[in-house]
C-alpha cells in the first residue's frame, strides 16, 4: 500500500494550495472580510506556519514548498482582513500570534521537529472552530468566506488522513480527518443552511426554536467581527 503514497502525497498538497487560493481571491483580491473570524484566521496561520517550520527542521523540501506557499497565503489574508475589516482585532491578539510566530522559529532552530509537527496537529484541532461558531451564528454575515476553500479542504483533509495513516502516524491522520470534517461541515453551513433550517422548522418546531433562541444568546457572547 506504501505505493499509495505518492498520489495521495500528490493530491494533499494539491488540495492545500488550490484550497487557499479561493479565500485569498475573497479576501485579498475582492476585499470581502465580512463573517470571517479573525481569531479562525491567525490560528490557521499559526497551523500552517507551525507545519512549515517542521517541513524546514526535518529537511523536506516537498512539505517545505507546499507549507511556504499555503503559510503566505495565510498570512496575506491575515493582513488583509486587517487592513479592510471594520472592525480591527485587538493588539493581544497580533502579539500573541507574532510571540507564538517567534516560538516556531525558534523550535526550528533547535530541530525540535516532534513538538512543532504535535503543535501543529493539536491547532488543526482548533483552528476551523472559531470560523464554524462565526457562521452559526452570524449566517447573514458569510460575503467573505470562500465555500470553494471548504470543498477543496473537504478532500484535502481525507487525503492526508489516509497518507499519515499509511506512515503509522494515526495522531496526524487524526487531526487530518477532523480537519476535513470540520471543512465540510463550513461548506453545509453555507451552502445548505436554509434547507436545514426549512426542514427544521417543519418537523421540530420546538428544537428550531429553542436553537434560535440559544444563537441570539450566544451572538452576546460572541459579536460579529
Amino acid at each position: 500500500m506504501t505505493t499509495l503514497l505518492l498520489p495521495l502525497f500528490v493530491l494533499g498538497s494539491t488540495a492545500n494550495i488550490l484550497g487557499a487560493v479561493p479565500q485569498a481571491r475573497r479576501t485579498v483580491l475582492q476585499r470581502q472580510t465580512d463573517g470571517l473570524s479573525p481569531l479562525g484566521l491567525r490560528a490557521g496561520l499559526l497551523m500552517n506556519a507551525a507545519w512549515l517550520a517542521y517541513s524546514v527542521s526535518s529537511g523536506n523540501l516537498g512539505l517545505t514548498l507546499l507549507n511556504g506557499v499555503t503559510t503566505a497565503l495565510c498570512a496575506a489574508n491575515v493582513l488583509a482582513h486587517r487592513t479592510h475589516h471594520s472592525v480591527k482585532p485587538g493588539m493581544a491578539l497580533e502579539a500573541s500570534t507574532l510571540v507564538l510566530l517567534t516560538l516556531w522559529g525558534a523550535l526550528t532552530l533547535t530541530g525540535s521537529q516532534a513538538a512543532l509537527s504535535q503543535v501543529a496537529v493539536v491547532l488543526g484541532f482548533l483552528v476551523g472552530l472559531p470560523q464554524l461558531a462565526t457562521l452559526l451564528l452570524h449566517p447573514a454575515s458569510t460575503k467573505g468566506v470562500a465555500a470553494g476553500s471548504y470543498l477543496i479542504g473537504s478532500v484535502g483533509g481525507l487525503a492526508w488522513s489516509v497518507y499519515w495513516g499509511l506512515q503509522a502516524n494515526p495522531f496526524a491522520a487524526t487531526g487530518a480527518l477532523y480537519g476535513g470534517v470540520v471543512a465540510l461541515t463550513g461548506l453545509v453551513l453555507l451552502r445548505g443552511r436554509h434547507v436545514i433550517t426549512r426542514a427544521l422548522a417543519r418537523r421540530q418546531p420546538s428544537l428550531h426554536h429553542g436553537l434560535r433562541v440559544g444563537a441570539a444568546r450566544a451572538r452576546v457572547l460572541l459579536p460579529a467581527g
